[in-house]
């Protein structure tokens, strides 16, 4: 799976959630305890560069401070999801990213990153589903067709698989579950 602002391991297959990248901007450094202290001017450009320098736990206290004050900010929830992922919480970030889905269906992202988190999860059915309905959300959001391509190429991969322990000596059946592999 595509990702951007993580590393490709080169042979790891693991989808990895996109994580759009902010500038520089950081969350206020005042002496106030972190619970008192202003909320930054623009919260998710300071989430996504806590989350960039890969500062999780500190963006997700930044992310749940902010829905205290404005809980239905979608652009802050897709970013917890994000710290939640990075912090291996999948399951609660598929909470949100599904509540995401069915709140704001004009936004992309979340699609794409449940259903990276699916197909992480071997849930390949349900990935190319939610998938799916990315692509349709935002027709020109390239990230999610190749995610929907790995896919894609997966449930392929499956289904060759399946039919060469039904028909395992069909040349033709393995000639083509090879050009997949």
């Amino acid at each position: 799976m595509c990702a951007t602002g993580a590393e490709n391991t080169g042979t790891d297959t693991t989808p990895v959630p996109v994580l759009q990248t902010g500038n520089d901007a950081h969350p206020s450094t005042s002496s106030a305890p972190a619970s008192e202290a202003p909320l930054p001017l623009h919260v998710p450009l300071a989430l996504q560069s806590l989350l960039h320098d890969h500062h999780p736990q500190q963006a997700l206290a930044l992310a749940n401070r902010s829905l205290e004050a404005q809980p239905d900010e979608g652009d802050v929830l897709f970013l917890k999801a994000i710290a939640l992922t990075q912090l291996k919480r999948k399951d609660e970030a598929i909470v949100i990213l599904k509540n995401l889905t069915e709140r704001f269906p004009e936004m992309g992202a979340p699609y794409n990153n449940l259903g990276a988190l699916y197909a992480a999860q071997g849930q390949l059915d349900d990935a190319r589903a939610i998938l799916e309905k990315g692509v349709a959300s935002q027709p020109n959001y390239a990230i999610a067709f190749e995610n929907l391509g790995d896919v894609y190429l997966a449930l392929a991969r499956r289904s060759y698989a399946q039919a060469l322990k039904l028909n395992p000596n069909n040349r033709t059946l393995k000639l083509k579950a090879d050009k997949l592999n």
